[in-house]
Formats: structure tokens, C-alpha cells, sequence
């Protein structure tokens, strides 16, 4: 199965990878398992750290380093999306996957700076979209040379809000073309919030890198979480 990493800019008119067919999303789906989600994330962790050391050398600002964002012939900053496309879920029974990361922000702190992503995963059957799946807040940590990740849980209430404001054709794709995302940084969390639905998702950060930073945002589309474990898979 064909497997890659696509960044895109995508500026507020927005496009998706996959433009989802002229029809609709009538209800939700069901929410995956929390190992399916997991197989699935690893993959797209795994193929943002070798974008990482492909085009930055290891260093993870690559990941935010564009000219798109500083253009002034760009109304308001683009932004920034890493989509694994056709990804295979052999536990699900389903044909493929793609997984599309918003970055949301950078947060700067003594422990180190973290890269905040809302990951969307959206089903796919029959080469056709058949909608967002789940959606889970996933931060990236450069401290002391090594990279880690903390993905959060799922909050399936969260996925239904933003599932009712974009529902239709636009509940076929993540991210939306008109969804809105600021971002909050707390002592132990990252808070993402979509604007129009309300949604909010809490990435709990690891217990080493609680010291409050300053927060670098870009003025992204993107979703929140609240979340839970970690791992160095992407660490040198």
C-alpha cells in the first residue's frame, strides 16, 4: 500500500488532500479503538521525525520554517499540515487511512520548545473519504537533543462537536476550510480550542517540562486535546 508524507500550505481558503466527492455526512461513526489509534499515530510520528531529520537535519524547527507564514502578500499567515496518506489499519478491517496534523503552535519553555499538533484521522474506504474518525491534540518536545512525543486521549465528546458544526461534505476532510483554532498554555497543559464549535481537547504535558513558556502561536486552523502518554521512538 502506497505510504507518504505530504506537508502542505494551505492557505484559509484551504484545500485537502483528498477533495471528499459531492456528498454528505448523514451521522457520525463510530470511534476507533484506542489501538487502532495508536498504530496510526505511531505511523505519522514516525514519518514527521524522518521529515525532520530529511529536511532539517534532525532540528525540529524545520517543521515551522516557512516563508508562506511571514509573507505580506499573504493576508493572514498560512498554515501548516502533515498528512501520511493511504495508511494501511490491518486491525480495523478497513482498506486505508490518511492522517492529516495541524500545527497549531510552538511553545517555548525552560524544558525545552514543543510543537503542537491537532491530528485528524479520516477513513477511507473504496479510495473514497468516509469521514473524520477521531481527532487527538499530539505534541512534539525538543529537549536536550532528543525529540518526544505526548499524544492525548480520546475525547469522543469533543469529536462530535466539531463533527456537528462541519458536518456534511466538510465532515468528510480534516482540516476544515473555515474551522479555527487558538491555542492555551497552562503550568501542566496545552488547551487547543476550535473557535466556531466550541471544541476543546488538553494535552497534559510530561511531568519534567511543566514550567510555564511562552507561547509562539500562528494564527492556524487546528483543534485541542487533553492527553496522556509519551514517546522517545523519534529521540537520537
Amino acid at each position: 500500500m502506497r505510504r507518504f508524507l505530504a506537508v502542505l500550505l494551505v492557505a484559509l481558503a484551504g484545500c485537502a488532500t483528498h477533495s471528499p466527492p459531492p456528498t454528505s455526512v448523514t451521522e457520525p461513526v463510530a470511534s476507533l479503538s484506542e489501538g487502532v489509534v495508536t498504530q496510526l499515530l505511531s505511523a505519522w510520528e514516525d514519518a514527521v521525525c524522518r521529515y525532520v531529520d530529511r529536511e532539517g537535519d534532525g532540528d525540529p524547527a524545520v517543521l515551522s520554517e516557512t516563508t508562506a507564514l511571514h509573507s505580506r502578500d499573504v493576508l493572514r499567515p498560512a498554515r501548516i499540515t502533515f498528512g501520511l496518506l493511504d495508511v494501511e489499519a490491518a486491525l480495523s478491517g478497513r482498506t486505508a487511512w490518511d492522517l492529516q496534523g495541524v500545527l497549531v503552535g510552538k511553545q517555548t519553555s525552560g524544558a525545552g520548545e514543543r510543537y503542537v499538533f491537532l491530528v485528524g484521522i479520516i477513513g477511507r474506504s473504496a479510495d473514497v473519504p468516509s469521514g473524520v474518525r477521531d481527532l487527538r491534540p499530539v505534541g512534539l518536545l525538543a529537549r536536550g537533543g532528543r525529540l518526544s512525543w505526548e499524544a492525548g486521549p480520546a475525547d469522543p465528546a469533543a469529536v462530535q462537536r466539531y463533527w456537528e458544526t462541519f458536518r456534511g461534505t466538510a465532515g468528510l476532510r480534516f482540516p476544515a476550510d473555515t474551522d479555527h483554532f487558538t491555542m492555551d498554555v497552562a503550568a501542566d497543559r496545552v488547551s487547543v480550542r476550535e473557535i466556531r464549535s466550541g471544541a476543546e481537547w488538553r494535552l497534559q504535558l510530561q511531568a519534567s517540562s511543566t514550567t510555564p513558556g511562552r507561547l509562539a502561536q500562528n494564527v492556524l486552523p487546528v483543534l485541542s486535546a487533553s492527553g496522556g502518554s509519551t514517546s522517545d521512538r523519534c529521540g537520537k
